[in-house]
């Protein structure tokens, strides 16, 4: 493929973790396709958060008010000042998002004691899911498990969306239920010598990846390989 500039584009390739409804019906649904093992271990998670008193909601709109908004803009800071970051992105921007978005706009607030302590941010598209951002003031097992992603397969059944796209990274999404595919993008660099370089690079990378990719197959928990698991997703930069 050849850029408006003439050269040609290359493209690199990587794994990414994406969820996609096989006609689950409702959360049991998704389960039921697991191994016993994943099934109990999913529920067992769930359990000790309910256990523990955390509570989720899903608002959208205009249920995310200042309030809601101001206290995950507190949790996604904590993400990055954990690791001794500032955050990039302000406030402002994320009002601008929900002012502008609407509806598409979906946070995930995790409450204990009445008390919003957890949020993950989500923009939904025409049949898919998109979480992006997280962050917590609190340190509880499985808590990023359910804010980011069983809230967000919970919201996909309940809208009829039929793919959930969590982000990137992350092997602790395969025994979650997000099977892996190749995602691709495209890229210009008008210097030759440097092309071809990277031209030779990304055709060496791409056996790893693909190799990578049979091997997380492996550790998905389904009892047979969910519906479009090899579905890839394009992106062009």
């Amino acid at each position: 493929m050849a850029s408006e500039f003439g050269a040609p584009l290359l493209e690199r390739c990587a794994v990414q973790f994406t969820w996609r409804d096989a006609d689950y019906g409702d959360f049991e649904g998704f389960l039921a396709g697991m191994s016993s093992r994943k099934r109990k271990e999913i529920r067992r998670e769930r359990r000790r958060l309910a256990e523990q008193g955390f509570v989720f909601e899903r608002l959208s709109g205009a249920a995310i008010d200042e309030a809601a908004l101001d206290q995950f803009y507190r949790c996604y800071c904590m993400t990055y000042l954990e690791r001794g970051q500032h955050p990039y992105l302000n406030l402002d921007f994320f009002t601008r998002l929900r002012d502008t978005l609407g509806d598409a706009m979906m946070l995930v607030r995790a409450s204990i004691d009445g008390r919003a302590v957890a949020a993950a941010l989500c923009f939904e598209g025409d049949d898919a899911l998109y979480g992006r951002y997280w962050g917590s003031e609190v340190a509880a097992d499985f808590l990023h498990f359910e804010t980011c992603y069983y809230q967000g397969i919970e919201h996909c059944l309940a809208r009829g969306l039929s793919r959930f796209d969590p982000g990137t990274q992350g092997e602790h999404k395969l025994t979650r239920g997000f099977a892996p595919a190749l995602s691709r993008s495209l890229h210009y660099l008008e210097h030759d010598g440097f092309r071809e370089a990277v031209t030779q690079f990304c055709r060496e990378e791409r056996a790893y990846v693909e190799a990578y990719l049979e091997q997380c197959r492996g550790r998905l928990p389904f009892r047979q390989p969910p519906a479009g698991d090899e579905a890839a997703a394009n992106h062009e930069d």
